[in-house]
C-alpha cells in the first residue's frame, strides 16, 4: 500500500507557513484558525465517512447470505461483493484519511 507519510516535525519554524500556522507578533493572518477548523471538519467527515461505509459493508454481507436460487440470485451475489469491495475499499480510505488529520506529523 502506498501511503503518503508526513513529516513528523511539521513545517520548519521561521518559514513563512510555520509564521502563518503559529502567528508572530508582525502576522494578521488567521491562517491557524481556519486550519484548526479546516482539521476538525476533515476528522469529522472521516470519523462519520468510516461510520457509513461500516454500515454499507455489514448491510453487503447479509445480502449476500441470502438464500435466493437461480441466475437473479447470482448475480444479485456478485454485485453484492463488488460493492462489497468498494465499501472496504471506502473504509479504509476514511481511516487513512483520519490517522493522516489527527496524526502527529499533521500540521498544527
Amino acid at each position: 500500500m502506498n501511503a503518503f507519510t508526513p513529516y513528523a516535525s511539521g513545517p520548519i519554524p521561521g518559514t513563512p507557513l510555520y509564521q502563518a500556522i503559529h502567528g508572530n507578533a508582525a502576522s494578521s493572518c488567521n491562517c491557524g484558525a481556519v486550519l484548526a477548523e479546516s482539521r476538525s471538519l476533515l476528522s469529522s467527515l472521516a470519523a462519520s465517512s468510516t461510520a457509513i461505509a461500516q454500515d454499507a459493508a455489514q448491510a453487503l454481507r447479509m445480502a449476500s447470505a441470502l438464500s435466493w436460487d437461480g441466475t437473479a440470485g447470482e448475480l444479485f451475489r456478485q454485485e453484492a461483493r463488488q460493492t462489497l469491495t468498494l465499501a472496504e475499499q471506502a473504509q479504509r480510505n476514511a481511516h487513512d484519511l483520519s490517522v493522516f488529520v489527527n496524526g502527529s506529523g499533521a500540521v498544527a
